[in-house]
């Protein structure tokens, strides 16, 4: 099978797909035929088969899985700087999403007295649908998604990205950072101190694969359905475990009558 010279643009690229289909056409190849284009623009794999109705039929499905870097859809913040302990101000107005709200899974939880509520001026509130990243210690991402009628804020441990590209989910953002592959290009990309740290310019630089939005979609809804079930396992083994107990406990109680 003949190399091709690797495009410097998307139609540079089908270009090359199709010269390189009648290329091996002529060396009589018939078969699956994998071609990934590696450019600094352009990032694209694509899948060709060749068959010989009539000649040369080619027929491929270009399926763009494009790696974009993130600043060139992002905008990314670091979150507020407090100058004094953070504390609760009964009559705040400033809610505070703090790196421990951030599961893992990308799941947002508050425990008893939280969210903090504070006084501070703000300037840049977090915004419906954006992206927030934990970039010390561990790497857990979540989708801000609560009332826009309250002014949340988060402390300067959290990165904060503000999609600017309509055909990128930040669901889907916060589905790939929390995978294990997201997970070790952060680790890649983080500065080794006492506690792993990764900066806004690292991350602004980091590339990630980005599909079409209708597989961006199942990714996400794959993703829901596993955590669902995920969740719903740990439930039912709670629920054995609460079953069991309670019918241990008769025959506890049973013998330490028999031993008196």
């Amino acid at each position: 099978m003949r190399n091709v010279a690797k495009p410097e643009t998307k139609n540079a690229f089908l270009g090359a797909l199709r010269a390189s289909a009648a290329a091996n056409r002529r060396e009589g190849l018939y078969k699956l035929w994998i071609l990934t284009q590696l450019g600094e623009q352009y990032k694209h794999t694509a899948i060709c088969c060749l068959t010989s109705y009539r000649g040369i039929t080619i027929m491929w499905c270009v399926s763009e899985v494009v790696r974009l870097r993130i600043r060139d859809f992002c905008d990314i913040r670091m979150g507020h700087t407090f100058r004094r302990r953070l504390t609760t101000v009964s009559d705040g107005n400033v809610m505070v999403m703090q790196p421990r709200n951030i599961s893992p899974e990308g799941l947002v939880t508050f425990g008893n007295g939280e969210p903090v509520r504070t006084d501070v001026s703000v300037s840049k509130p977090l915004q419906l649908h954006d992206i927030l990243i934990v970039n010390r210690g561990r790497f857990s991402a979540a989708v801000f998604d609560f009332a826009e009628s309250d002014t949340w804020i988060v402390p300067s441990s959290i990165l904060v990205l503000s999609l600017k590209a309509k055909s990128v989910l930040p669901e889907y953002m916060v589905c790939y950072f929390n995978s294990s592959n997201g997970q070790k290009l952060l680790r890649r990309h983080c500065e080794r101190s006492t506690v792993p740290f990764i900066s806004a310019r690292n991350l602004a630089n980091i590339d990630i694969p980005v599909p079409p939005l209708d597989r961006q979609k199942a990714l996400i809804a794959f993703e829901e359905a596993v955590a669902k079930y995920a969740r719903l396992s740990n439930r039912k083994q709670e629920l054995f475990r609460h079953i069991l107990s309670h019918e241990l406990a008769p025959e506890e109680q049973s013998m330490r009558r028999r031993a008196q």
